[in-house]
């Protein structure tokens, strides 16, 4: 484990506590204190791979570990929670996926008016 000089002790990784307040159900509110929720990570889990694809899309997961700067198992697991609305397509050479409901978007893309 590594060594906080502040403290001047040992402390495992930060990321860890993350995963354990959210697995024990432990929500910081406005105040940032912690109180109990719901264990388990919530619909917002998947939300967040969901928003990234409508920015970002056609993406992989390995595209989201990086742009949300969380290790790839974590963005597979949290890709896996919407992968049933997604749909895959090739990118040149490469497999990726988008929102399905964007495909229409990116057969028939609307025209350009001119306006921004």
């Amino acid at each position: 484990m590594p060594w906080c000089e502040g403290c001047e002790s040992h402390h495992v990784a930060p990321m860890l506590w993350r995963y354990g307040s959210v697995e024990a159900g432990a929500l910081l509110d406005s105040q940032r204190r912690y109180v109990l929720g719901k264990p388990g990570p919530g619909p917002a889990a998947g939300e967040a791979v969901n928003r990234f694809l409508r920015f970002y899309g056609p993406a992989t997961a390995g595209d989201f570990a990086e742009w949300a700067g969380i290790a790839r198992p974590h963005a597979s697991r949290l890709w896996q929670r919407v992968e049933g609305n997604l749909c895959e397509i090739s990118v040149g050479r490469l497999t990726a996926w988008m929102a399905s409901e964007d495909l229409e978007d990116l057969e028939s893309p609307p025209g350009a008016d001119g306006s921004v």
